[in-house]
């Protein structure tokens, strides 16, 4: 039996946790105690110790957060991973009933630089004030691009959309953040410099910000991902459980 984790006093958690157990038969626990046995939780810092603890003992986890497409709506679940790598096939039309238009390649003048957000930073053992020195010092060695900095902290109050800070844009670079799904689909072209689901659509290389990729398999990577997210009702009914196994 899987042990769902649920934080009683977050929103999300406590939700996604009831759904995912009725759907794979598990049991939720409201605790961090550690237990044997697989688990399933969705992302929160107060379940990371737990999370880390089964990683080190190879034991089978499901973890589940916002979706790659249509977040609150959806949720992405991944087994022995925090996110799809978007390798693979899928059926077309599952993201196809989204509405989202992959939109051609464009060019554009300054570079969008979205860092990790402190608390997530902190859960993973990263330093983000280094990693935003880091990048922002590579670039400006390889580049003479306007640089623009979207720091997703108080992004909820930012008047100013991701999707209006991308228009014009030469790139996105990001440690990790889903950002870089909707640049890909806007025709944003990515740099990325750890594991996540638009890794596989991206140059790693900072040093390159003059000559990012261009990927021609955009609408196969959004199928794969479109594939691997649920909504509530169908991590009940099961669907979520059978498709992942």
């Amino acid at each position: 039996m899987i042990t769902v984790y649920a934080v009683p006093k977050e929103r999300t958690s406590p939700r996604f946790a009831r759904a995912f157990a009725q759907g794979c038969g598990g049991k939720v626990v409201t605790d961090a105690r550690r237990v044997d046995g697989p688990i399933a939780l969705f992302g929160s810092p107060h379940l990371m110790e737990v999370l880390d603890h089964a990683r080190s003992e190879g034991r089978d986890f499901w973890y589940g957060d916002h979706a790659y497409f249509k977040r609150f709506r959806f949720y992405r679940i991944t087994r022995n991973a925090l996110q799809h790598s978007g390798k693979g096939e899928a059926d077309a039309s599952r993201f196809a009933r989204l509405g989202i238009t992959i939109e051609p390649w464009k060019t554009g003048r300054h570079v969008l630089v979205c860092p990790p957000d402190r608390k997530y930073a902190r859960c993973i053992g990263m330093d983000e004030k280094a990693w935003l020195a880091g990048t922002l010092a590579t670039l400006r060695r390889h580049t003479d691009r306007p640089i623009r900095i979207r720091k997703r902290e108080g992004a909820e109050r930012n008047p100013v959309s991701l999707a209006d800070d991308l228009k014009g844009a030469h790139a996105l670079v990001t440690h990790h953040s889903n950002a870089a799904v909707e640049a890909l689909c806007m025709g944003i072209p990515i740099f990325v410099t750890a594991e996540c689901a638009a890794r596989g659509m991206a140059e790693t290389d900072l040093t390159k910000i003059e000559s990012p990729r261009y990927p021609d398999d955009r609408l196969r990577w959004a199928s794969v991902l479109a594939a691997n997210q649920w909504t509530l009702p169908e991590m009940r009914q099961g669907r979520a459980w059978r498709a992942l196994q």
